[in-house]
C-alpha cells in the first residue's frame, strides 16, 4: 500500500542525499563533476536498494559538466509509475518535475 511506497520513495531520497555527497567528494578531489556525467556507478551505487538486496525500485543516473550535476532516481520495478525524484549541486530536490520532494 502507500506506506510500503512511501518507504521505497524515502529510500530513494536517502540514496539521492549520499550519492550527493559523493559527487562533491569527487569534485573535491578533481576540481570538477565533468568525470560523473553517465559515469554515477564510479562513485555510488546506480540503483535502490543500494546494497543491490532484491529486485530494483529506482535506477540512478547522472548527468555533469565542469559546474553542476543533476542524479535522479528513476521509479521502476514496483515502484514504476509512482515519478521520479532528483536532486542538484545546489541542493535543488524535484519530484515529478515540481520543487520538493514529498514527505
Amino acid at each position: 500500500g502507500e506506506q510500503v511506497k512511501k518507504g521505497k520513495r524515502n529510500d530513494a531520497m536517502q540514496a539521492l542525499l549520499a550519492a550527493s555527497e559523493a559527487a562533491e567528494r569527487y569534485k573535491a578531489a578533481n576540481f570538477s563533476y565533468a568525470g560523473l556525467d553517465g559515469n554515477l556507478s564510479s562513485v555510488f551505487a546506480t540503483q535502490v536498494p543500494v546494497d543491490g538486496g532484491g529486485a530494483a525500485y529506482y535506477n540512478l543516473s547522472i548527468t555533469a559538466n565542469a559546474t553542476e550535476y543533476e542524479i535522479t532516481a528513476t521509479a521502476t520495478g514496483s515502484m514504476a509509475g509512482d515519478g521520479d525524484l532528483s536532486i542538484n549541486q545546489a541542493g535543488q530536490k524535484e519530484y515529478k518535475g515540481a520543487s520538493g520532494w514529498p514527505d
